[in-house]
């Protein structure tokens, strides 16, 4: 980080400290998770007074650029990640389009009993077995998601006893050696807090926003063969949809 503010002469001082400060974290100068000085080490850095950084810092908190976690100090936030929910791309494409490196943890894999609206949703009796897999979701090693996934166990055999599925990306499996290509999805879309268990498996604090998201997927030629449950670091992912008029 540069020591030297060059800013406008113009202005209150914590103005220009502010923008000093702002330009480096969107430059890319201060990264993403970057612990900040202490108030008074800024202070001094920067000879301003300690009331002049706080209100600096508390500006680009209140913007989203800085994260003050208590009893570990000032951070530089994290990026949110646009999710488009118009597009239909898995976790793995969807990470790598954006130049980060994908990671899973699988946590559980295992053949199991749909519920009775699962099946319904599945178009698939209830009695029918089914794939689920429970992963981690990371990008760059850091958790972004926690993903259930139902499959139906007709579908795609063997796919409960792979190995590899920490690793390589579900979606190209399924396509690949079941001839199940993602065509379409419902998604719904809602607002919950973090509980204790997820909490920890996300590195967020408890109640922390989390943003649930409940999938069905089609395929073309076969219809509904996968639904998914999702629950996105609220501090990590922000959601965007094109509309229009109705009637234009």
């Amino acid at each position: 980080m540069e020591d030297e503010v060059r800013q406008p002469t113009d202005g209150p001082l914590y103005t220009r400290l502010r923008d000093h400060l702002a330009a480096e974290i969107t430059s890319g100068r201060l990264a993403a998770g970057t612990r900040l000085a202490s108030e008074r080490a800024l202070s001094e850095r920067y000879g301003y007074s300690r009331l002049t950084v706080r209100r600096a810092l508390a500006d680009l908190e209140e913007a989203g650029l800085l994260v003050r976690r208590r009893g570990s100090g000032t951070f530089v936030a994290e990026r949110l990640i646009r999710k488009n929910v118009r597009g239909l791309a898995s976790f793995s494409e969807d990470m790598r389009q954006r130049g980060l490196t994908p990671g899973s943890i699988v946590l559980r894999q295992e053949l199991v009993f749909l519920e009775e609206e699962q099946a319904q949703m599945l178009k698939v009796a209830a009695h029918e077995g089914a794939v689920c897999l429970r992963r981690l979701r990371l990008a760059n090693d850091v958790p972004m998601a926690l993903e259930t996934v139902f499959l139906p166990a007709a579908l795609c055999p063997g796919l409960v006893r792979r190995t590899d599925l920490d690793r390589v990306s579900l979606y190209e499996v399924l396509e690949r050696e079941y001839n199940l290509s993602a065509d379409y999805a419902e998604e719904v879309v809602e607002a919950v807090n973090a509980s204790e268990e997820v909490a920890r498996l996300l590195r967020v604090a408890p109640g922390s926003a989390l943003l649930w998201i409940r999938r069905l997927t089609s395929a073309k030629d076969r219809g509904p063969f996968e639904y998914v449950e999702s629950l996105y670091c609220g501090d990590k992912y922000s959601l965007g949809l094109n509309v229009r008029r109705l009637g234009q």
